[in-house]
């Protein structure tokens, strides 16, 4: 008997927010790479913090993800995706249109777009991949290093950030 395929369909519930992570770095983009940077920004430069979409999807049979199951997205088609190359995740910023994610089937590698969303303490949220079980979307501990990348650990100190709603959307 084959094993049963996990599929997973998009809710219609869309969060708006921004991250930083413990170190008080906010998530800001770098347009001309379209990469992610986490900086501490001055005051006056809170603008640039990426304004974050959060999707929930739920599966359609019984797979357990152990979390609550989110695309993050900036703006209408452009998401954080996940796969691995070589042995370490990459984290990319990835164009896909939001149609193409309505349905997403961990078969057909779609499922790179989805993290498992864990809330620790009252605060702290950490962003684990389906497709790369025990990589966290993370930061760096070294102030002069702005990347956000992928880390295999759940390290609270660089894999967990704090999820601010953004009432002003």
């Amino acid at each position: 008997m084959g094993e049963k395929k996990a599929i997973f369909l998009r809710a219609d519930s869309v969060r708006q927010f921004t991250l930083s992570d413990i170190l008080h770095k906010d998530l800001t983009l770098n347009s001309g790479e379209q990469k992610l940077q986490a900086i501490s920004l001055k005051a006056g430069c809170q603008h640039r913090k990426v304004k974050f979409e959060m999707s929930r999807y739920s599966a359609t049979n019984n797979f357990d993800v152990n979390g609550l199951t989110v695309l993050l997205s900036i703006g209408e088609d452009l998401h954080m995706s996940c796969s691995m190359s070589g042995d370490k995740a990459v984290l990319e910023l990835e164009k896909c249109s939001v149609e193409n994610l309505r349905e997403i089937c961990k078969t057909e590698n779609m499922d790179r777009f989805l993290f498992i969303k864990r809330t620790k303490g009252m605060s702290l949220t950490s962003f684990e991949s389906l497709k790369c079980p025990g990589w966290f979307i993370s930061t760096s501990s070294d102030e002069r290093d702005q990347s956000v990348d992928m880390c295999k650990a759940d390290d609270e100190s660089t894999c967990c950030f704090r999820v601010t709603a953004n009432h002003s959307c």
